[in-house]
């Protein structure tokens, strides 16, 4: 009964909006440092060239489609690691492991080289400029021949995470930070003896910093003695049970995440080929900084949403709907003064990754309706990520392949009639919309689950 009334004093105090605004608060830190090796990218490019700041913005999201292969295989690995860590099964921990790590390897060295042969015949019709497409190769070039090293980053915070040692994760994401910072300044411009290397730095740059973030978690995994051991030592041979489960439990993210990416390189092509290389500069700009507003909600919902599904374990589900009423005002009062920032000083904003004048200046229509349009649509992703918090997969997977049907379908009819940037830019609010509009009925339609204390559509 002590323990049961301790947990019911925890839960009450983490209901509290400045616990639940503490409790939002690391997450976001992370998510930032995720965020600043793009951001860090473009600030540099920036500053070079308007080709190679065109470039980075297709580049770098079709660099993502592949790497969440190996973030949808990662999840899936820690499900199993969290639970066989849980039941005290160390050696369990092990095989996942040692199963993820050979599985990824291979997969991100056979992406890598299918990649490499394909990336001229992908790039050539796609985009427009031949200035534009050399960068974009020469970006992509780089960092997909270090997708086996990226691949294995992703299984070790997945590992930390599901031993119950997450801090190691803000110190290889700082360290991973440092080091994009100070590559891309030397290999982007040349430094010293140092050959200038442009677009091409930019993307060494990254891959060196996954290295060295790499280096991080090992270091921290050979401090752990017993960890190390069980995690290397033990047989490497494929185990087909062990591999079709792992792949079973992550292919919806990798599919889901996949398609998402999918419609976001579409765009990008689309702006490219209607607006040309400066409408691709403008949206790789807006796109960056929106990224840092989107990085709130992202953060209150995930935590709402893990509040909530304490809730209904706690057998007090019908407070769900208050705490997550709660949440959202808290998330859009936090979200109040940058966005203040963002609608009065948007040449300091915009100037804090590029100081091409011209670039500035043609941001401005696209960079406030994409302002607009992350303030109006606040509500929708914060439900939307707490659906996932509580469990509800399925679902937010169909919700998410709607929302980027109507989204490239809408992109295309932009593409076909041609227009501004500032015009395709509200594609996000249809996205948006539609994401809102499906979290809201799968709200509504588990209400009855959530009352009985259903956490999943499983259930």
């Amino acid at each position: 009964m002590d323990a049961n009334r301790r947990t019911e004093t925890d839960l009450e105090q983490a209901l509290r909006p400045k616990s639940i605004f503490r409790a939002a608060m690391p997450l976001l830190a992370g998510l930032l440092l995720e965020q600043l090796i793009g951001l860090t990218d473009v600030l540099f490019l920036g500053r070079y060239g308007e080709a190679e700041l065109a470039a980075a913005g297709i580049a770098s999201i079709f660099v993502m489609l592949l790497v969440m292969l190996g973030i949808g295989y990662s999840i899936g690995a820690q499900s199993l690691m969290s639970r066989a860590n849980g039941a005290g099964d160390l050696r369990r921990v092990g095989e996942v492991f040692r199963q993820s790590a050979l599985f990824l390897v291979i997969a991100g060295a056979v992406v890598a080289i299918v990649t490499v042969v394909l990336l001229e015949p992908v790039f050539a019709p796609a985009i427009g400029s031949p200035e534009v497409r050399r960068a974009a190769v020469d970006y992509v070039f780089w960092r997909t021949i270090a997708l086996p090293v990226a691949y294995l980053c992703l299984l070790g915070r997945a590992f930390f995470v599901s031993i119950l040692r997450p801090r190691v994760l803000t110190v290889s994401s700082f360290v991973m930070v440092a080091v994009n910072c100070a590559l891309n300044a030397v290999l982007i411009f040349g430094i010293g003896p140092f050959p200038e290397l442009g677009i091409a730095g930019a993307a060494i740059a990254s891959a060196l910093s996954e290295i060295a973030a790499l280096l991080v978690l090992f270091i921290r995994l050979a401090m752990e003695r017993e960890w190390l051991v069980r995690t290397l030592s033990g047989p490497w041979a494929p185990v087909r049970e062990l591999q079709s489960k792992l792949f079973g439990l992550g292919r919806w993210l990798m599919l889901q995440e996949a398609v998402a990416f999918g419609v976001w390189l579409f765009f990008f092509i689309s702006v490219e080929q209607i607006t040309g290389e400066r409408g691709l500069a403008i949206s790789n700009v807006v796109r960056q900084l929106g990224s840092l507003l989107f990085l709130f909600v992202h953060a209150f919902g995930t935590t709402c949403g893990s509040l909530a599904a304490n809730l209904a374990g706690a057998g007090s589900p019908e407070r769900i709907s208050g705490l997550c009423w709660l949440g959202l005002k808290i998330c859009a009062a936090a979200m109040v003064l940058p966005s203040a920032v963002f609608l009065l000083f948007p040449e300091a904003v915009l100037g804090l990754l590029t100081d091409l004048p011209d670039v500035i200046e043609d941001s401005k229509p696209a960079y406030y309706v994409m302002t607009v349009s992350y303030i109006l649509s606040i509500p929708c992703y914060y439900y939307y990520f707490i659906l996932g918090a509580l469990g509800f997969a399925r679902e937010s997977f169909r919700i998410t392949i709607l929302a980027a049907f109507v989204y490239a379908l809408y992109v295309g009819l932009l593409a076909m009639v041609g227009t501004s940037v500032a015009v395709f830019w509200t594609s996000d609010t249809v996205y948006a919309v539609v994401l809102g509009a499906g979290a809201w009925l799968v709200w509504l339609r588990s209400g009855r689950r959530l009352r009985q204390g259903a956490l999943t559509s499983a259930d």
